[in-house]
């Protein structure tokens, strides 16, 4: 199963829940529902770009340096054995990527889509935007 096929299961209304309950420390919990409901429509507009060699997994992380435990997503690419950030994939690319099915059951279809949109998420609502924020910290280093 690709990460499209697991949005496309989604009950809409329990995968934004999922995203804003993740956004608790949002100063305007309306914006964010509206920036990410803006955000959900573009990404069912996309073209997946199918990838088997890329598989998106969900894991529970215990940073011990911030005393903190949260779920977070990555992607593992085939035969490597050390996963990476989804931050910076273009979004249609990700959409292709195969969604691990053993984490789809684990966290259910919703949470598992809501952790992966956390990522793509998380410099901005728009690829434009998240690219300039990349490139800028870029330009900063």
């Amino acid at each position: 199963m690709y990460f499209y096929e697991v949005v496309a299961k989604c009950d809409e209304g329990v995968l934004i829940n999922e995203f804003l309950a993740m956004c608790s420390e949002s100063p305007d919990t309306q914006k964010t529902k509206e920036c990410f409901c803006a955000f959900l429509e573009s990404v069912k507009a996309l073209t997946p770009e199918i990838n088997d060699k890329a598989t998106i997994i969900c894991r529970r992380v215990n940073d011990y340096r911030e005393g903190e435990t949260y779920d977070s997503a990555d992607v593992l690419f085939e035969g490597e054995s050390e996963s990476y950030s989804l931050l910076g994939i273009p979004w249609a690319e990700l959409l292709g990527y195969k969604a691990d099915e053993s984490c789809v059951h684990e966290y259910g279809e919703e949470r598992f889509a809501a952790l992966v949109m956390w990522e793509m998420t998380w410099f901005g609502y728009d690829e434009q935007t998240v690219n300039e924020r990349i490139a800028k910290m870029g330009e900063d280093c």
